[in-house]
């Protein structure tokens, strides 16, 4: 709805960010921007990112269709440059299969049931570095130019026509 009646013309928003999905499991060390790569705010996420002391991997193609489930779909459908954020599988003090493993049973046991609930042995640092993260990328979106989509994206004409009003 939000992005078919937007409150100020979709060429003065410049950037959307989603944050979806993270679970407390501590400190990440990667991170998920799934369709960051395809604009041009790539290169300044990768920079924010390190500082906050993540890398970003590249996209697996066995969850590439999230990319058109996401909550920031509606924003890149009109042209605005849209991604996810997220913490990684990686975390650290834990070997690489850990964080997978904890994902895929937070999915199988209490996504989207009454199981889904605060627990005490949740670890919150990582969700505070990522707002932090947040923060700042917002900061640095607004100091920028129009942040584009890629020449030849599939949203880079909506782009072009809702920078044009």
């Amino acid at each position: 709805y939000l992005a078919q009646h937007p409150p100020v013309p979709l060429g003065q928003i410049n950037l959307n960010l989603n944050f979806d999905e993270i679970l407390p499991l501590g400190m990440g060390s990667e991170l998920h921007a799934g369709g960051v790569q395809r604009t041009s705010f790539y290169p300044t996420m990768e920079a924010a990112g390190k500082k906050f002391g993540y890398t970003i991997p590249a996209p697996r193609p066995d969850v590439s269709g999230g990319y058109y489930r996401s909550d920031h779909f509606s924003f890149a459908h009109a042209g605005v440059p849209a991604f996810s954020l997220g913490q990684g599988g990686t975390y650290k003090g834990h070997d690489k299969d850990w964080g997978r493993k904890q994902a895929e049973l937070f999915n199988q046991n209490d996504y989207h049931n009454v199981s889904d609930n605060f627990r005490p042995e949740w670890d919150f640092s990582g969700l505070a570095n990522l707002c932090r993260l947040g923060i700042e990328l917002g900061y640095v979106s607004l100091t920028q130019p129009p942040i584009t989509w890629n020449p030849g994206d599939e949203f880079e004409a909506a782009r072009k026509q809702s920078l044009s009003k």
